[in-house]
C-alpha cells in the first residue's frame, strides 16, 4: 500500500510496485487457503484422539 501512497515515477517503479502487490496478494491467498484447511482439521483432532484411546 505504501507504493500507492507514493506515486511511481517510472515504468520500472510501476513494475516493481505491481510485482510487490501481486506477491502480497498471492501470499494472502495461500495463507487463507492453509487457514481454511487447518480450520477443517483442528476440530476433528480431539475426536480422533478420543476414539484412539477408547479402543
Amino acid at each position: 500500500m505504501d507504493d500507492l501512497e507514493h506515486k511511481v515515477k517510472s515504468l520500472d517503479e510501476l513494475y516493481e510496485a505491481h510485482e510487490k502487490y501481486l506477491n502480497k496478494a498471492l501470499f494472502r491467498f495461500v495463507l487463507t487457503y492453509i487457514t481454511t484447511l487447518l480450520a477443517d482439521v483442528i476440530p476433528e483432532t480431539p475426536n480422533m484422539s478420543i476414539e484412539k484411546f477408547d479402543q
